[in-house]
């Protein structure tokens, strides 16, 4: 059998997307580390990358003001194939208190491709605002 595993680009974007001194990042994170990939969807444009994640990870739910799903995402990559270079951006979806995906998108009209000689990863807000951010899951 062969075991999905994730990406070196994608443990690094989850590790950036996950990072803060924040209760839900915190819990997430924990999530994120006991999980393994469960699928990659593939839809031209990105994929999505299903979490599955141990339930024996605690979930959002003991922790006050928090809504049960939500989806955020602060963190863009441009890859540089040549002189070509290609914006990708990255949603992670949380779906009852659990990590449930991770949506890796195109902008524009632009082809997804997993073949890139380097890229460059970083938060759309320099420096990034956590306040911001929680505003996708605080109640």
């Amino acid at each position: 059998m062969n075991e999905l595993t994730f990406t070196p680009l994608e443990s690094q974007v989850l590790e950036l997307l996950l990072a803060g001194e924040d209760p839900v990042l915190n819990v997430l994170r924990q999530q994120f580390h006991s999980s393994r990939v469960e699928s990659r969807q593939y839809t031209g444009a990105g994929y999505y990358l299903k979490f599955n994640v141990s339930r024996n990870t605690p979930g959002l739910r003991d922790i006050s003001n928090v809504k049960p799903s939500f989806c955020f995402g602060d963190v863009d990559v441009e890859f540089t194939t040549g002189s070509y270079q290609q914006m990708v951006g990255f949603l992670i979806w949380v779906k009852n208190g659990y990590l449930d995906q991770l949506e890796v998108y195109t902008y524009g009209d632009e082809k997804w491709s997993d073949r890139f000689d380097d890229f460059r990863l970083g938060y759309m807000d320099d420096p990034r605002d956590l306040n911001n951010l929680r505003e996708n899951w605080e109640l």
